[in-house]
């Protein structure tokens, strides 16, 4: 699957290729920017493919315009073991995630709304603890 999304990288807006090549067991998700630099990772489902990838992004200051990097979008896992990691659930603090909740990772999301692999991480153990 190929497609295009926005990046943000520094202060500015890139629009970057993603390409996603699904195997039966591995994924890989490599990102391209306007110059042709790649960035590649690959795991056994979608969802730690991308996560991989933004791990590498994050140390140098880029973050997707993918719903994956929305700090409040957390895997279970059933969607990562049963659907490849596709979709994912939009959390609320003091909500368990439900039915209704659930979203595709690469659908696009604004900039605005995305974060760091850390601060995804660090929004999943609030989340949590806000369940009691």
């Amino acid at each position: 699957m190929h497609m295009t999304m926005d990046v943000l990288r520094g202060a500015g807006t890139e629009r970057w290729a993603l390409a996603v090549d699904v195997r039966p067991d591995q994924v890989s998700a490599t990102a391209t920017d306007p110059d042709g630099q790649k960035w590649t990772a690959d795991a056994t489902n979608l969802w730690s493919a991308l996560r991989g990838l933004r791990v590498q992004l994050d140390e140098v200051g880029i973050r997707l315009g993918l719903n994956a990097a929305r700090p409040d979008v957390q895997p279970s896992r059933m969607s990562l073991q049963m659907g490849g990691g596709r979709q994912a659930y939009a959390v609320t603090l003091g909500r368990p995630a439900s039915r209704e909740d659930l979203i595709d990772v690469l659908d696009p999301a604004p900039l605005d709304t995305v974060g760091t692999v850390s601060a995804q991480d660090d929004h999943r153990q609030r989340w949590l603890d806000s369940l009691g």
